[in-house]
């Protein structure tokens, strides 16, 4: 690749222009090699004023394409600082632009907040409401009151059942002679008192 080139019209980024001053001095490393071989064979060819001549033009030749090569070291040293000061402004343009976008103040942000701690307010109310809807084991009972409820259950009790007859039927004693329709008659009697009895007390309560 050439190291001399016409800028063109259109903006070429900064990186660009470091590969080819890079490309420039391989170049320039890949000539010095060349001409330190030269220097060195010339040496081999004897000892005569034209050797001696071309041996010291090829040494400083070596110095000026070295002095080059520095030069454009110093420039891809320039170019790379140049392209991270750019990367930086972009990026805090960027930055800038972002922070323009957002309209959000100090102010909608205490909203948020506020809103927020009520939300969770609300939401110990409906938490605590409902825990204390099944906090039946804790409920505090006194033992006055469970001894009262006692008392008013064996009152209903006794008031719900019926009265034991206290008369008994008189019924054939000793009479051993007494026929077996004497005997039905009897117990058909007794049954009949007794219906009577249970359905009586069934309709007072």
């Amino acid at each position: 690749m050439s190291c001399f080139k016409v800028s063109p019209s259109v903006e070429i980024p900064i990186g660009s222009y470091i590969n080819d001053l890079r490309s420039c001095d391989e170049v320039l490393s890949g000539m010095i090699a060349k001409n330190k071989n030269e220097y060195v064979r010339l040496g081999t060819m004897g000892k005569t004023l034209h050797i001696a001549r071309r041996r010291l033009m090829v040494k400083k030749h070596i110095e000026r394409i070295e002095n080059r090569r520095n030069q454009i070291l110093g420039r891809i040293l320039q170019l790379e600082s140049l392209h991270m000061d750019k990367l930086q402004i972009d990026a805090l343009k960027n930055i800038s632009n972002a922070y323009t976008g957002v309209k959000t103040t100090v102010g909608d942000v205490d909203a948020l907040l506020d809103k927020i701690e009520s939300f969770k307010d609300d939401f110990d109310d409906v938490r605590d409401r409902l825990n204390e809807s099944f906090d039946i084991m804790n409920t505090e009972i006194d033992d006055d009151e469970i001894e009262k409820e006692l008392h008013e259950m064996e009152s209903t009790l006794n008031q719900s059942l019926p009265e034991v007859p206290s008369f008994v039927p008189q019924v054939l004693k000793n009479n051993n002679n007494s026929s077996d329709s004497d005997i039905e008659t009897t117990t058909a009697n007794t049954n009949a008192i007794a219906v009577a009895f249970v359905e009586e007390n069934t309709d007072n309560t």
